[in-house]
C-alpha cells in the first residue's frame, strides 16, 4: 500500500515541515488580516487568506459571537483543512514516487539516460488511478538498495521506507506490508489488498479398497493382535488344567484347545462369547481379554469413521 511521510517522524527527519503555520497581518488600525499555510504543486509553503479579525481597544476581547469580548471576526474557511480538501485536488503537483522492482505488481522501464518510466503491474494502475483522481504527477525514484525497508537498530531506515522517510521521496507504492517499525517513520494509507499465507502439504495417496480392512492399525499392531489371540486359548486351557490338577476338578472339563482359542477369536471380533468361566481366576482373565478386545474394536471404528 502507498507509504507517506509521517508526521510523527517530524523531530528526527531533516527537512520536515508538518505544522501549519496561522499569520495575521495588520490591514487596519483594529482590523487584521488572517492567513493560513498549505503546500502547492511545486511542493513549495504558500499562504491563503482565511479571514479576518478585528479588536476593540476599548473593551479588548479576543474574539467576536456571545463570549463576551469586543473583537469580531470573520472565518472564511476552517485553519486546518481536512485531508479530503487538503488532498482532493493537488492541482498538478509532482510527486516524488519511490519504487522497486516487483513483477507483477510494479515493473520499471529504465532508459540509458537514467530515466525511469512505469511499466506494468497491479500498483502502476493503482497509482495513474490516484493521480488522475488527485490532480497530480509524479516522477519514479528508485530506492539504490533495492529494498522495501526496515527500521535497524541503529535507527536508520533502508530501503523505499527509509526514502519516504528521509523525505527524498513523497510517497512509495509498491506493495508494502505493513509493519509496527514502519508505522513508527511513515504513514500508510488504508489497505487496498490483503494477501493471506497458508501452509501446503502432499495430498495423501489413494488406499486401495481391497486393503482397507487393514487401515485402522499398522503391520506392528496387527501383528500383536494375532500373537495376544493365539495366545489366549492356551492361556485358559492352561489355567483350566492347573485348576484341574490343584483341587481334582476342572472349570472347564469339556473345551477343548482349539474351542478356547476360537472363543478368544470370537469375542475380538465382537460375535459373543461361548464361555461362561465360574471361578474367580478365570473371570480376571475374560475381564482383560474383553477390556482389550474393547479397545481394539473402539480404536478400529473411530479411525475407519475418520
Amino acid at each position: 500500500m502507498p507509504a507517506l511521510p509521517s508526521p510523527q517522524a517530524a523531530s528526527c527527519l531533516p527537512h520536515a515541515v508538518t505544522e501549519i503555520v496561522t499569520v495575521a497581518t495588520r490591514g487596519g488600525v483594529d482590523s487584521y488580516q488572517v492567513l493560513s499555510s498549505y503546500m502547492d504543486m511545486r511542493g513549495e509553503i504558500r499562504f491563503q487568506e482565511a479571514g479576518w479579525w478585528s479588536w476593540d481597544s476599548r473593551r479588548g476581547g479576543t474574539g467576536g459571537g456571545g463570549d463576551g469580548g469586543g473583537g469580531k471576526q470573520k472565518v472564511a474557511q476552517p485553519l486546518t483543512r481536512l485531508a479530503s480538501q487538503q488532498y482532493g485536488n493537488m492541482g498538478g503537483r509532482l510527486l516524488r514516487t519511490v519504487v522497486v522492482e516487483n513483477s507483477p505488481y510494479f515493473r520499471i522501464r529504465k532508459f540509458p539516460d537514467g530515466t525511469l518510466l512505469p511499466g506494468d503491474g497491479i500498483d502502476v494502475n493503482l497509482l495513474n488511478i490516484l493521480a488522475d483522481k488527485l490532480n497530480f504527477t509524479y516522477q519514479l525514484v528508485e530506492a539504490e538498495d533495492g529494498q522495501w525497508g526496515e527500521v535497524m537498530p541503529n535507527g536508520w531506515v533502508t530501503g523505499m521506507i527509509g526514502v519516504v522517510a528521509r523525505r527524498e521521496a513523497d510517497m512509495a507504492v509498491n506493495e508494502i506490508t505493513v509493519t509496527g517499525k514502519r508505522e513508527g517513520v511513515v504513514d500508510f494509507s488504508t489497505p487496498y489488498f490483503v494477501e493471506g499465507t497458508i501452509l501446503v502439504s502432499p495430498a495423501p495417496k489413494e488406499k486401495n479398497r481391497a486393503f482397507a480392512a487393514f487401515s485402522p492399525f499398522s503391520a506392528q499392531v496387527w501383528g500383536t493382535i494375532v500373537v495376544v489371540t493365539l495366545v489366549m486359548g492356551p492361556v485358559v486351557a492352561v489355567m483350566g488344567w492347573l485348576r484341574q490338577w490343584a483341587i481334582g476338578t476342572s472349570g472347564l472339563p469339556t473345551l477343548s484347545l482349539n474351542t478356547l482359542s476360537f472363543t478368544a477369536f470370537r469375542s475380538l471380533v465382537v460375535q459373543g462369547n461361548l464361555l461362561g468361566p465360574n471361578y474367580v481366576p478365570m473371570r480376571v482373565v475374560f475381564f482383560f481379554w474383553y477390556l482389550f478386545c474393547f479397545i481394539i474394536y473402539g480404536k478400529s471404528r473411530l479411525t475407519s469413521q475418520g
